[in-house]
């Protein structure tokens, strides 16, 4: 059995307020990480610091320029324990991700279409809660059962067999998990 972490954070930029404001939900954003150092957290976002709309496929470190730039962003931490077989295909297609990640873009008309709960499926384009449902399906870790163009961040929230670990500051969230 091996353990992941399923990351709710809100990190109080721009994108993120506006998106608290249209989901009316306290957290704006989803990563994954596949141990707990949050050393590696795989998500759709940012790729560059200062810009937002540069934006794709990323993996974030809880040390990196990202988080210490953005030093108040909230959190709320959830362990789900998986089997060696669901890691090793999540690690698989995570692999898969991280070796083809230019290809992948952020999906900015999916995002403008979840706000009218208007499923929209475009190849390889994510907003980063369809980005983390989509591999959990894959890896057959977790079914939400609706399309993962409409999951929404407060729908991690009720993953079975999910069990929450933390809610606070991230960057204090290293010492605890």
């Amino acid at each position: 059995m091996k353990n992941i972490y399923i990351l709710q954070t809100h990190t109080r930029t721009v994108p993120s307020i506006i998106i608290k404001y249209l989901t009316g939900y306290k957290y704006s954003h989803i990563l994954l990480s596949l141990d707990n150092s949050l050393s590696k957290m795989y998500s759709f976002g940012r790729k560059k610091l200062f810009n937002p709309l540069n934006a794709g496929f990323v993996i974030e470190d809880i040390d990196g320029d990202f988080f210490h730039r953005f030093n108040k962003t909230n959190c709320r931490i959830y362990k789900l324990t998986i089997t060696n077989q669901q890691y090793k295909k999540l690690k698989n297609i995570l692999n898969n991700f991280e070796i083809n990640q230019e290809q992948y873009k952020y999906d900015i008309i999916g995002l403008l279409l979840k706000i009218f709960f208007i499923p929209l499926k475009r190849e390889k384009h994510y907003v980063c809660s369809q980005f983390v449902a989509d591999v959990l399906m894959k890896a057959e870790i977790y079914n939400f059962n609706k399309p993962t163009t409409l999951i929404r961040p407060k729908d991690f929230e009720n993953i079975e067999n999910s069990l929450e670990i933390y809610s606070g500051l991230l960057l204090e969230a290293k010492r605890i998990v």
